[in-house]
C-alpha cells in the first residue's frame, strides 16, 4: 500500500499535476500523509529484515530447541 501511494504521487509529479493536486487538496491531510509515507516504509522494511534475521538466527543457532519446532496449522482445504 505505502509503495502504491508513493509511486502515485511519484507519477503526478512527474506529470506536473502532483503539486497542484496536493496544494488543492491541503485541507485533507494528504500532503502530511504523502511526507510521512518514507519513513514509514523505511520503519516497516527494518522491522521485516529484524524479522527475517532473527528467523535465520532461531533456525541455525537453536536447531532443536522449542522455537525451531513451532509450526503454523495449515488446513489445505
Amino acid at each position: 500500500m505505502l509503495i502504491l501511494t508513493i509511486m502515485n504521487l511519484l507519477v503526478a509529479r512527474y506529470f506536473a499535476i502532483g503539486n497542484e493536486l496536493l496544494f488543492r487538496i491541503q485541507s485533507y491531510g494528504v500532503a502530511s500523509y504523502h511526507s510521512n509515507t518514507g519513513p514509514l516504509l523505511f520503519i516497516v522494511r527494518m522491522f521485516g529484515i529484524f524479522l527475517i534475521t532473527f528467523q535465520r538466527y532461531a533456525s541455525v543457532c537453536w536447531h532443536g530447541s522449542w522455537l525451531d519446532k513451532v509450526t503454523v496449522p495449515y488446513n489445505n482445504s
